[in-house]
């Protein structure tokens, strides 16, 4: 029966490759360079990271391949990167990573740290992640956890200043920081919280899985703005506060007018996967990926 299943969905036609219209602009990854998990925007370029450790950085001319991420376990789906585009951070099992100078350094985790959780920093010589019912900060020369209020396992951090810092993770659980305390802000919602993202200090936008869904915070309470259709699966959203994008196996939306507008769809399955991976913006450019091939850019619309 097992076999059987397989063989049928080994038979499912593969989806076509994106074709965005103009004036999005296509650049296909670098050789050798795998699935995309992870896409983060400096002011004048984006870093995408592979699972299994390259990374490379994105301008107009095209992707350029950064060395790969140092050490054993180096899988992993997190990216930071600052906004001069000179110092990145990932994580991998067990290890934060440091990209300066054109050198990873990487630093072994005492606390159980995942691979799939995303990491945020707010100067060159420190960074958070999360972990099950922790936070775990690295300060330069040595990891601390802090207590986050809650005991589900945490996936998302995302921050603007070490005094608005959010974090979520199982069961819609998401707490803000304010410097002192943390408050619970939970989504209702039987999903995990798998980002998050700050366009600006007055609200959060988070994407959930099982079930899927895209959550917006105003600043006093959480409204569900997925999109619209059947089995729509979002995976990222991002941008800057004027322009803001959802992307994931429907393809790539824009919220305008209180609504999300279609930028590119298709049609897919409810097996299809995650055609398209994130989105970030620079200073000038939108820049959306798909897990496979390629990502595209465009100038940041009026």
């Amino acid at each position: 029966m097992k076999s059987a299943l397989l063989f049928m969905l080994m038979l499912l036609p593969s989806s076509a490759s994106a074709q965005m219209p103009e004036p999005w602009v296509e650049h296909a990854f670098p050789a050798r360079f795998g699935q995309l998990y992870a896409l983060a925007c400096a002011d004048e370029a984006a870093f995408g990271r592979s699972w299994q450790g390259p990374v490379a950085r994105l301008e107009a001319s095209g992707w350029t391949s950064l060395d790969r991420v140092p050490g054993p376990g180096r899988s992993g789906s997190s990216l930071w990167v600052d906004r001069a585009g000179s110092e990145l951070f990932t994580s991998t099992r067990n290890a934060i990573v440091h990209y300066r100078d054109g050198e990873w350094t990487r630093f072994e985790a005492p606390l159980g740290l995942g691979y799939s959780n995303q990491i945020v920093s707010f100067d060159s010589e420190h960074a958070l992640t999360v972990g099950r019912a922790r936070v775990v900060g690295w300060n330069g020369a040595a990891y601390a956890a802090y207590d986050p209020g809650t005991w589900r396992d945490l996936r998302a951090i995302a921050g603007t200043a070490e005094d608005d810092l959010w974090v979520g993770g199982q069961r819609g659980a998401v707490s803000h920081f304010d410097g002192e305390t943390f408050e619970r802000r939970n989504i209702e919602t039987e999903g995990a919280v798998t980002q998050l993202w700050l366009p600006s200090a007055d609200e959060a936008w988070a994407v959930v899985e099982h079930p899927a869904g895209v959550f917006h915070w105003d600043g006093e309470r959480w409204s569900d703005r997925s999109p619209s259709g059947e089995n729509v699966r979002p995976t990222g959203v991002g941008g800057n506060a004027a322009n803001i994008y959802a992307v994931g196996n429907f393809g790539v939306v824009r919220w305008q007018d209180d609504r999300w507008r279609d930028v590119y769809r298709f049609e897919f399955d409810e097996y299809s996967m995650p055609r398209f991976r994130a989105v970030c913006a620079t200073r000038t450019h939108v820049i959306v990926a798909e897990m496979e091939d390629r990502a595209w850019m465009r100038e940041l619309p009026e």
